[in-house]
């Protein structure tokens, strides 16, 4: 368990309303947090077909045509418009 020093915010109820914490922990709970998320879609791929290196350079250069595809129906999507 982090060791997370933490002060407590009291509305004028004496109930707690919220924490306050330092930015560095805030942070190494804000990586651990990333890093789970990171895992678990990492696991989600298990059960996915891997390509192979030269099957995967054929599949990402067919992105790029597919963007300009995409652009004629959502200019937004690339960033770019036709004119």
């Amino acid at each position: 368990m982090l060791n997370i020093k933490k002060y407590y915010i009291y509305d004028e109820t004496r109930k707690p309303v919220a924490v306050q914490m330092s930015v560095t922990d805030f942070e190494r709970i804000e990586e651990l947090i990333e890093n789970y998320g990171l895992s678990c879609l990492m696991d989600e791929t298990l059960a996915e077909e891997r390509l192979t290196g030269e099957s995967a350079l054929k599949y990402y250069e067919v992105i790029p045509v597919q963007l300009r595809d995409m652009n004629h129906y959502f200019p937004i999507a690339t960033g770019k418009t036709d004119n």
